[in-house]
């Protein structure tokens, strides 16, 4: 089938990208922290990493619980296939996985809380109504239960509760506003069931599970790419339902998404059915609303965006133009800013990326220079934290004490040194107990805190001193609860 100009160097049809994204957050105290020195500077990196037995582009790939990364199906120039490769961090080098009982190109996959691995629906010729579990600790296959309807090129996001929501895509040429998810507890195999319908049928938009655990669908397009929309909806996790949120302000297909630490969505590059878009958008949940973000160095779509260990999100690859690309640049959502980041060894694009437990992001396979299919993949490493250097005026502080005096109505904290120069060094005190509010807190020049809190006397008060990071140094947190006898 022949697509669209912006598709049409898909050989079926129009490959939805969907990136599932989890942060990681680091809980820091004083103790043991030590302030920076002369760190040898790093760069981030690319590296070839081992090649699949069989070039494929729009596979599925997914992380599993073993740490191997498993990749499914996809499309190798001429045929969808049924083969699957693992790869293997520790050696760096892929093995032949099991063979699923249909091939399938442009289907979904996630990472079950259960340890296997869900591949779902694509294209075979029509679409697939089956679905296969992957079993990392045998490196085996088993039936799930079929979808509740076949589809391809559909968008998926595992939800908190640990269903994945299958939404949207293709069946024949008619893109769809169908939903439904697997719930991995639903019998033998799991189950799929039925949602509320999309507001908008849609092909190749993002789907991005949010920190409340609702799911943000954002853009996408019609079959052909003739029809690009602005558009975005809230899967409501809790009744199954979608609503209407805020509207980007470009059109855009080909995108990707990322969940970022502080909440956020990065929306990035993509297609708006005449060119290929260098521009971002971030989606604020709180607001549920769209804002302007930096712009890209290189219009791309069908990218891989993954976010990193230390927070910032890698962009990689994708195509314009007509061209794949084996740049990458990499977005600070301290700065909010993107910067240059290395070059792949090879162009490549249609494909996807997860990061491994080391922090490494493979990126496998994919289109590359004159279309060729690629059974190569990309390593990215990214360059050592240098250790973060905690304000001496912290390091050299007293600690909070280890009593509290309590003075009729007024609970006083008799150290100095609870504010720091150079940063913002924030005291609450809070009342553990049957009334839990926030106390009123009083902080003197002196750097001593004091505390007004009515009918104390048994209660606990949680005293917290923290400051926010800052140029050259780390977040610091101390935390201590109190009796009040």
């Amino acid at each position: 089938m022949i697509l669209s100009t912006d598709a049409a160097l898909s050989p079926l049809r129009n490959i939805a990208r969907v990136g599932i994204a989890s942060a990681s957050v680091l809980a820091l105290t004083a103790t043991g922290l030590m302030a920076a020195s002369g760190a040898e500077a790093a760069s981030d990196s690319f590296t070839s990493t081992g090649a699949m037995a069989t070039a494929r582009q729009g596979a599925t790939v997914a992380l599993t619980s073993h740490g191997t990364v498993l990749v499914a199906g996809g499309y190798n120039g001429s045929a969808n296939l049924a083969t699957t490769s693992v790869y293997q961090p520790d050696s760096g080098t892929f093995t032949t996985g099991p063979t699923m009982s249909t091939a399938r190109n442009g289907a979904v996959s996630a990472s079950l809380n259960n340890g296997l691995v869900l591949i779902a629906g694509g294209y075979n010729g029509s679409e697939v109504g089956t679905a296969q579990l992957y079993d990392p600790s045998n490196n085996t296959l088993s039936t799930a239960g079929g979808l509740a309807m076949a589809v391809a090129d559909a968008a998926a996001a595992k939800l908190n509760d640990g269903r994945v929501l299958v939404t949207g895509g293709l069946v024949g040429v008619n893109e769809q506003a169908y939903s439904q998810y697997y719930n991995p507890t639903g019998g033998p195999g799991g189950s799929f069931t039925a949602t509320s319908a999309m507001g908008l049928a849609r092909t190749s938009m993002t789907a991005t599970t949010l920190a409340n655990g609702n799911v943000l669908v954002a853009g996408g397009s019609n079959f052909s790419g003739s029809s690009t929309y602005a558009s975005a909806e809230i899967f409501n996790a809790t009744n199954n339902t979608y609503a209407p949120t805020g509207s980007m302000a470009a059109p855009r297909f080909a995108a990707t998404a990322t969940l970022l630490p502080n909440g956020k969505v990065l929306i990035a590059g993509g297609s708006n059915g005449s060119g290929t878009l260098n521009g971002t958008e971030l989606y604020d949940p709180n607001g549920a609303s769209f804002s302007s973000g930096p712009s890209m160095a290189a219009a791309r779509k069908y990218a891989t965006s993954t976010l990193l260990s230390d927070g910032r999100v890698l962009i990689a690859g994708g195509m314009d133009s007509g061209a794949y690309l084996s740049s990458s640049e990499i977005y600070n959502p301290t700065t909010n800013s993107f910067s240059a980041g290395p070059t792949m060894t090879a162009a490549r694009g249609q494909t996807a990326a997860t990061r491994v437990a080391s922090g490494q992001v493979l990126i496998p396979g994919g289109i590359g220079t004159g279309s060729a299919y690629l059974s190569s993949a990309d390593l990215f490493t990214p360059a050592p934290v240098p250790p973060v250097a905690v304000p001496q005026s912290l390091v050299n502080c007293s600690a909070l004490p280890r009593k509290i005096k309590r003075t009729g109505t007024t609970v006083v904290l008799k150290r100095r040194c609870l504010t720091s120069s150079g940063q913002s060094l924030s005291v609450s005190i809070k009342r553990v107990g049957k009334v839990k509010k926030t106390a009123k807190v009083t902080r003197k020049a002196d750097g001593k805190v004091s505390v007004r809190t009515r009918n104390s006397r048994g209660l606990k008060l949680r005293v917290t001193r923290s400051a926010p990071a800052s140029a050259g140094f780390q977040a610091y947190a101390q935390v201590k609860v109190y009796k009040i006898k």
